[in-house]
């Protein structure tokens, strides 16, 4: 996770250098990424507009899923209930083969990965997730709230782990709305904030 993290926050700053309007996504295992990126930029000193988290419990809740457990055939079962793994890879015998490593090695990643220091983000965090999402129940997505001393915002579309795929245009238009409210002045020009803190 330091690797990754710390590939992504340096390739922002090389490539972003002396953006003001800098805002994070991630989704489930890129969320706890993009989180991490983001501390390593607070302390060099970059300001972020703000992160956007997605399909993922907070940083305080490692991955539950025990992948180096479970055969071939069980991790791939479980990867098809999740949803989200194209099709041509489940249903070809080789393909899932080439793909099952990389999949272990995300899992197993997550499941080393545990942050309880709670360490507050500058930049408001916006929290968002499926309602039927068996990797990010209600109540751990909204853990982020403890991951921000500014504000915090959430969101809940209808859907499991990959919602956003299934609900596409109401995702993106979600996005904008919590972009526009982390970019202007007060955070509270799209009403995302007023709206989530009254859930």
């Amino acid at each position: 996770m330091e690797q990754q993290s710390a590939q992504v926050a340096d390739e922002i700053m090389r490539t972003a250098a002396g953006c003001r309007n800098l805002v994070l996504f991630g989704h489930s295992m890129g969320a706890k990424i993009a989180y991490e990126a983001a501390k390593l930029l607070e302390s060099r000193g970059i300001r972020l507009r703000g992160v956007i988290v997605s399909g993922s419990p907070s940083p305080d809740i490692p991955e539950a899923v025990d992948a180096d457990s479970l055969t071939d055939l069980e991790f791939g079962g479980y990867l098809q209930r999740l949803g989200g793994i194209p099709e041509e890879i489940l249903a070809d015998e080789s393909l899932l083969h080439l793909f099952l490593p990389v999949f272990r090695a995300d899992f197993a990643m997550m499941r080393k990965y545990c942050d309880r220091s709670r360490k507050k983000l500058q930049c408001p965090v916006f929290a968002c997730g499926g309602t039927e999402d068996p990797e990010a129940a209600r109540g751990e997505v909204l853990g982020w709230r403890q991951y921000t001393s500014a504000d915090f915002g959430s969101r809940f579309l209808s859907g499991g782990h990959f919602y956003l795929f299934d609900r596409e245009e109401e995702m993106l238009g979600l996005l904008q709305t919590a972009v526009r409210g982390f970019l202007s002045a007060s955070n509270e020009e799209a009403g995302v904030y007023n709206e989530c803190k009254a859930n």
